[in-house]
Formats: structure tokens, sequence, C-alpha cells
């Protein structure tokens, strides 16, 4: 996964961005649906699985 000024990119050919804090806090940046989510949470060692997450539970409920 790219990594660059706390940013991560966990898709080379999509726009979408996450920045991952202590505790598994991530703030999740999709350019190409405009949207963005923070959330909070204890810590989870693979960042996938909040990415995950959020793609295919969060993101239907909002769109």
């Amino acid at each position: 996964m790219n990594y660059g000024y706390l940013w991560y990119k966990p898709f080379d050919e999509r726009e979408v961005y996450v920045a991952i804090g202590d505790c598994g806090n991530i703030i999740y940046v999709n350019k190409e649906k405009n949207v963005s989510v923070g959330m909070t949470g204890t810590f989870k060692p693979r960042i996938f699985d909040r990415v995950d997450f959020i793609e295919k539970k969060v993101l239907p409920v909002i769109e």
C-alpha cells in the first residue's frame, strides 16, 4: 500500500486515501464519490478490515 505524509493509498487504481491513527482511528476519503468518513475504535492490526468495512457497510447506507 502506498504511503506518504501520514496517508495511505489502499488502491492504486482508485482515488481513495486513508489516514490511520492510534487505537484504530481512521479517516477515509473517496474523491471519486466525494465522500469522507471518520471512525474511532479499538486497535485492530489490519487496516484493510476497516477500509473494507467502510466500503461494504457504510458507503451503501449514505449513497
